[in-house]
């Protein structure tokens, strides 16, 4: 398992305010050839890079795309403006490919899904795990 976090100092705050860590555990499924990601804490600013980071060298080493990603146990805290930024973050850090979201949908989650598919980025997101899941491993 791997943990990211850190201490942010927020314009005009004197004081240092702690960021809960993002946990994430990947692992790599042979059989079916896909990526198991599973976070818990805070999707932030802050630990997103560090996600995407053992993403990508998880991907590079197991040469492997396709990406199911549970959320259920983070919260997604991320302005408009860096969820727009997502995709981008994706193509700077080699993420290619399939991704599933899964986590509680709501309105940040149906935009980032939005903004995905508008840059030609397969991502869709669940509720389910097995109705994930199945989407994921339509494509070889």
């Amino acid at each position: 398992m791997l943990s990211f976090g850190s201490k942010a100092n927020p314009v005009g705050a004197p004081r240092t305010v702690s960021v809960p860590p993002l946990e994430v555990d990947i692992a790599f499924d042979a059989d079916q050839t896909y990526l198991s990601v599973r976070t818990a804490g805070t999707i932030d600013g802050l630990s997103l890079p560090g996600l995407l980071t053992a993403s990508a060298a998880a991907a590079q080493k197991h040469q492997c795309y396709r990406f199911f990603v549970d959320h259920r146990a983070s919260g997604l805290r991320l302005n408009a403006t860096e969820i727009y930024n997502v995709p981008a973050s994706l193509e700077r850090h080699g993420i290619v490919g399939h991704r599933v979201l899964f986590s509680k949908i709501g309105d940040d989650e149906r935009f980032l899904e939005l903004v995905c598919a508008n840059r030609g980025i397969f991502a869709k997101v669940f509720t389910h795990p097995n109705e994930a899941l199945a989407w994921l491993l339509l494509e070889p």
